[in-house]
């Protein structure tokens, strides 16, 4: 019997998260594919420093990623 909480490096693959770009396993998957299950929207607002970076929602990221795409073509 496991007397510890599972950490990330004990269930494999992981993945980092597109909107924050944060390491989760596939029992921490989100409902969007590359994304974990946290709030994201609580999660930016809490990291004022790191909003150059961080996505609030999936919506936010794709038009991000497609404007990049559309840059780079």
């Amino acid at each position: 019997m496991r007397l510890r909480k599972p950490h990330l490096k004990d269930t494999l693959p992981i993945q980092l998260c597109v909107l924050c770009n944060r390491p989760f396993c596939v029992d921490h998957k989100g409902k969007e594919d590359g994304v974990c299950e946290i709030n994201h929207e609580t999660y930016y607002r809490n990291h004022p420093a790191a909003q150059n970076y961080l996505y609030r929602t999936y919506e936010d990221w794709e038009k991000d990623y497609d404007q990049m795409m559309a840059e780079e073509v």
